[in-house]
């Protein structure tokens, strides 16, 4: 194979391992993940080293099977290597499960050419025969069966035969050639062995503890049994707090990962009087929790598709449905998705005009805002601009010669009035041609009327040459004096705050 095949077989394989993403890891880096089809999560392993599992009761065997040897091939089975039983399945860890399925001998009494074989004694291990998922079982005719463990009876049934008993399993309820019989609630079961009494002895019987489920969907005649040599059965196992605690203590998660499983102890009279400890990963997550690793969110629209034409959409912890009217979100709790929120669904269209309308809105509010805020600061900057021309003008009108004079002590300050060109105008009707009384080279008197109802005489003088300022504001402060020696009542005013134009106000005799 050549460089650009196998960069070629590189970019397929990252092509895909992207569009199907990476599964969720169920075993510590470089363990081995599967023994033939049974998949090995941690706390159980393989190796190569002892890192792959959580110590040696959890250590798992790999045999041949040299019954199914063909020329080149030989099936792996696993085996749990401390108790030697033939392991079939490791169940899932989902909601906190712990169980395994194992292989357990069938116990034959008088049956040719079958031994005698016991379950496996469980003692010290932390493996319990399930009392929950497994139903003792005893086939034949006038017979009593009984499980013992520590010399008491854990279960027992009898049964009974006619002429024509069939194979059934409905038999079994009624004690018809087989019978049945569950295990004790409050008792912990990890050895026990099996006892028959019948009459007459002579005739094949046989009993064992089995999966119950596996009993009731997988034979078509109890009898069948016969032919076998083992069953499957149920182990419970459990992390007892005071030998796992410490490995598996809950930690707090610090980082509001909310993929972060966590772990605690549990104790449930269930599970026969002991506290436990519990991994579990968080609702809507899957992955292994006793690697203590964040696990992955479930795609639940692959396996849980919504009703009829709905469109799925998945996110963290559960999923949507979106119909033409609603959109129902479905979050996970306790592994079932049984919390539900729906709301009316605004639809592309609608979040589009709505969209549309909020940013004209926006636009609108936005443009007013800046119209208001421009016309705003340009009348500051007019108003600042008038101020300014007229300190200017005041200045050039000789307004500063005339508060020289105002603080000189010379004029009566009381008698000196300013008139800004409003109230000229006011008073002169806008200077209109009727209101003047006369003309001359130095300027044009208008008739006018103050706000207080005073007629004055308003000269208006033609521009003034600024070397003459002094000399204008002189005459005018004299005049006022000149004017208050004749009447006190007089009022002389001054104009000086208009481009180059000075006005002098007198008051009229008439």
């Amino acid at each position: 194979m050549n460089i650009i095949s196998i960069i070629r077989l590189l970019w397929r394989i990252i092509i895909l391992s992207r569009c199907y993403g990476a599964a969720a890891p169920i075993a510590k880096p470089n363990c081995t993940t599967h023994c033939g089809d049974v998949a090995i999560p941690f706390p159980f392993g393989i190796g190569p080293n002892k890192d792959c599992y959580l110590d040696e009761w959890f250590q798992i065997d790999r045999r041949h099977d040299n019954s199914t040897t063909s020329a080149n091939y030989s099936r792996q089975e696993p085996f749990l290597k401390s108790v030697n039983l033939e392991l079939l399945t490791i169940f899932p860890f989902e909601d906190g499960t712990q169980s395994i399925r194992v292989k357990n001998p069938i116990t034959f009494f008088s049956c040719e050419g079958k031994e005698t074989r016991q379950p496996q004694n469980l003692t010290g291990s932390p493996f319990i025969y399930s009392r929950t998922h497994n139903i003792f079982i005893a086939v034949g005719c006038e017979l009593f069966a009984q499980m013992n463990s520590d010399h008491e009876t854990v279960a027992g049934c009898g049964s009974i035969c006619h002429n024509n008993t069939d194979g059934d399993y409905d038999n079994c309820y009624e004690g018809i050639g087989c019978c049945q019989d569950t295990l004790p609630r409050n008792k912990l079961t990890s050895a026990f062995s099996i006892e028959i009494t019948s009459n007459p002895m002579g005739d094949c019987k046989y009993a064992f503890l089995v999966e119950t489920d596996w009993f009731a969907n997988n034979l078509t005649n109890f009898r069948d049994v016969k032919d076998m040599d083992s069953v499957p059965v149920v182990l419970d196992w459990i992390l007892n707090v005071h030998d796992y605690g410490e490995r598996f203590r809950e930690k707090p998660d610090l980082t509001g990962n909310q993929s972060t499983p966590f772990c605690t102890s549990n104790y449930d009279f269930t599970w026969y009087n002991r506290t436990r400890m519990i991994c579990i990963c968080p609702p809507g997550m899957e992955g292994n929790p006793y690697l203590v690793q964040p696990c992955q969110d479930i795609d639940e629209c692959k396996d849980i598709p919504c009703m009829g034409n709905d469109a799925c959409e998945n996110f963290v912890g559960g999923y949507r449905c979106y119909s033409n009217t609603t959109a129902c979100e479905y979050f996970a709790v306790g592994g079932y998705y049984n919390s539900t929120v729906c709301h009316a669904r605004i639809t592309s269209e609608r979040t589009s005009g709505i969209r549309n309308i909020i940013l004209g809105l926006g636009s609108g509010v936005g443009l007013l805002l800046l119209l208001i805020g421009a016309w705003w600061v340009n009348k500051i900057v007019k108003k600042r601009k008038t101020i300014a021309r007229k300190k200017m003008f005041f200045k050039q009108n000789g307004g500063l010669l005339l508060e020289q004079q105002l603080l000189s002590g010379e004029v009566n300050v009381d008698k000196i009035k300013l008139f800004n060109s409003k109230e000229l105008e006011k008073a002169t009707n806008n200077f209109s041609i009727d209101r003047i009384l006369g003309q001359g080279g130095q300027g044009t008197v208008y008739k006018g009327m103050l706000a207080d109802g005073r007629i004055v005489a308003i000269k208006k003088s033609k521009m003034v040459d600024k070397s003459r300022l002094s000399e204008f504001i002189n005459e005018k402060c004299g005049s006022n004096y000149w004017l208050l020696f004749r009447d006190r009542s007089s009022t002389f005013g001054l104009r000086i705050h208009t481009e180059w134009n000075s006005f002098s106000i007198y008051p009229r005799a008439d």
